[in-house]
C-alpha cells in the first residue's frame, strides 16, 4: 500500500539519502512518513531515516539475533552503533533480559 510519495534532492556525490546530505526533501503526496512494524513494535521512518528495507528478512534476522543472545533474566545487552535502535529495542520486548542499552 503507498501512502507517501515523497521526492528527495541528495548531492551527485552521495548515492542514498542520509539526515546530514539531504539538499530538499519534497512531499507530493501522503504525510511523508511511514509506518513500518518490525517484531511488534511500530517505527515511525521518514525520507532520511536508515531503515531495513526488506521487512521479511528483518524480522528472520532480529529474530535470529534475539535466540543467539540467548538472554536470561540476569542478561544486560549492549547494543553498540545502534542508530535507532531497533534491534535493541527487539531484543528488550521479545526476551527475558534484565536490561538493553543502546550505545
Amino acid at each position: 500500500r503507498i501512502t507517501s510519495v515523497i521526492n528527495t534532492v541528495v548531492p551527485q556525490k552521495y548515492s542514498t539519502p542520509a539526515p546530514d546530505n539531504v539538499q530538499a526533501t519534497h512531499v507530493l503526496a501522503g504525510s511523508g512518513q511511514m509506518t513500518a512494524r518490525v517484531r511488534g513494535l511500530d517505527f515511525l521512518v521518514s525520507p532520511a531515516s536508515f531503515f531495513q528495507t526488506n521487512p521479511t528478512q528483518t524480522e528472520t534476522l532480529y529474530k535470529l539475533v534475539e535466540d543467539l543472545c540467548n538472554a536470561d533474566a540476569e542478561s544486560v545487552i549492549y547494543d553498540l552503533y545502534c542508530g535507532t535502535g531497533t534491534i535493541g529495542l527487539s531484543i528488550a520486548r521479545n526476551t527475558q533480559a534484565k536490561l538493553v542499552v543502546g550505545f
